[in-house]
């Protein structure tokens, strides 16, 4: 079964995050597309051990990534 999740990358220093943000789980690496890769090994692990329950919140998780304006 194939599940899409959100990504959310970030270059901190020399490294690039990824961060899932549905299960709260970041990998890293040297570019964004390693940081990525990274990911989506680190969710595949999570959800080959994952409960059923997990699983079926899994299904139903949906990020929604929207800009932010903050007036200071």
């Amino acid at each position: 079964m194939t599940y899409s999740f959100s990504a959310v990358v970030n270059r901190e220093g020399r490294m690039f995050v990824a961060l899932c943000p549905e299960f709260d789980i970041a990998s890293q690496g040297r570019t964004a597309a390693t940081a990525t890769k990274n990911l989506k090994d680190a969710v595949r692990l999570y959800l080959e051990t994952a409960s059923p329950a997990e699983l079926e919140a899994a299904k139903a998780a949906k990020t929604v990534v929207k800009e932010l304006s903050v007036a200071v």
